[in-house]
């Protein structure tokens, strides 16, 4: 037996992870984004102007992406609800968490942060942070 998930609302509501489910907390902790990988190897044989053909290729995706997601939540398909009004008219109590929890929940994972950034190294992790600002709710 679960009693516990993960997931944005989307996922929740689209893989009917509300029927059963019937409280969510809208943390905001994450930034989903879709990775696109390329081997170095494959990278590197390739020319200049088909290395930039990827770039492009990788920021329509992403933007398509962010596009479609901020239209399922604003109507699920073949209706005019939004994905919280679908959530709520289905049994599902949404809690919306206040700047300061959110500032509570950030101040929590900085011992993980410094663990990580060790690891992973300053430029990756600052850069990480960076776009994190960039999204901030």
């Amino acid at each position: 037996m679960v009693d516990a998930q993960d997931n944005p609302i989307l996922t929740s509501v689209l893989m009917k992870f509300t029927e059963v489910t019937k409280y969510a907390t809208l943390t905001h902790h994450s930034l989903n984004e879709c990775i696109t990988v390329v081997s170095a190897d494959y990278w590197n044989k390739l020319s200049k102007s088909d290395q930039q053909i990827f770039l492009e290729a990788a920021e329509i995706l992403k933007n398509v992406n962010r596009e479609v997601n901020a239209k399922l939540h604003q109507a699920l398909p073949g209706s005019n609800i939004s994905i919280n009004d679908y959530a709520k008219a289905n049994g599902v109590e949404i809690i919306e968490l206040t700047a300061d929890e959110r500032e509570q929940f950030r101040k929590a994972m900085v011992p993980v942060w410094d663990k990580y950034r060790k690891e992973i190294g300053n430029d990756v992790f600052d850069l990480m942070l960076k776009k994190i600002d960039q999204h901030r709710l």
